[in-house]
């Protein structure tokens, strides 16, 4: 009937938009993934997958913060030290 060929062609409609949503999503994931290995040199000259720059990543980050406290901490002593002089 007319009726279930319309509802057969709206169901196949939403499932299109949602396959091509999905889809547009993928892409920008896999975009920003590659941006992300762009940045980090362990990860330029290697052929890694998505998994291995995410790892790759939190370790980069993980290093940060370990910096940015050391740095916190030597930059207090210089001020303290700048104070006393």
């Amino acid at each position: 009937s007319f009726y279930l060929r319309k509802i057969a062609v709206e169901l196949d409609d939403q499932k299109t938009k949602h396959n091509l949503t999905s889809k547009k999503g993928r892409m920008r994931i896999n975009t920003e993934i590659m941006a992300l290995k762009e940045l980090l040199p362990e990860c330029r000259e290697v052929e890694c997958n998505k998994a291995s720059v995410l790892h790759c990543t939190v370790q980069a980050l993980q290093r940060l913060q370990v910096t940015t406290a050391q740095l916190a901490i030597t930059n207090a002593k210089l001020e303290r030290d700048n104070k006393v002089s």
